[in-house]
């Protein structure tokens, strides 16, 4: 099945510490279409956050530098209707349902 995006390209911001799962991530929506930016960190997700505001946010649950639910809580307190989708290989009921509450898709 071929999925593109309508024109504009939509922003995406991949954050997250394992540099596969950016590239694989990257790949798939360049694929259909996206302009993708990349972060390793919360650090770095900050700065590409000032640089440009994406249209989504795929936004990792735990970071070298901290969690991801610390940005979630910045992102969606900017910006109340960003989607953010949480993505973890960590992952927990709990932390789902705490990152659900949040304000995460």
């Amino acid at each position: 099945m071929d999925i593109r995006f309508p024109t504009p390209a939509p922003r995406i911001l991949v954050v997250d510490d394992e540099q596969m799962i950016r590239w694989s991530l990257r790949a798939g929506f360049e694929d259909a279409g996206a302009i993708v930016e990349e972060a390793a960190n919360l650090a770095e997700a900050r700065r590409r956050l000032e640089e440009e505001w994406p249209d989504l946010l795929l936004l990792d649950q735990r970071l070298p530098d901290g969690l991801g639910m610390d940005l979630l809580s910045e992102v969606l307190e900017k910006d109340g209707e960003l989607p953010v989708l949480m993505i973890t290989a960590y992952g927990s009921f709990d932390a789902a349902v705490d990152a659900i509450q949040a304000g995460a898709q």
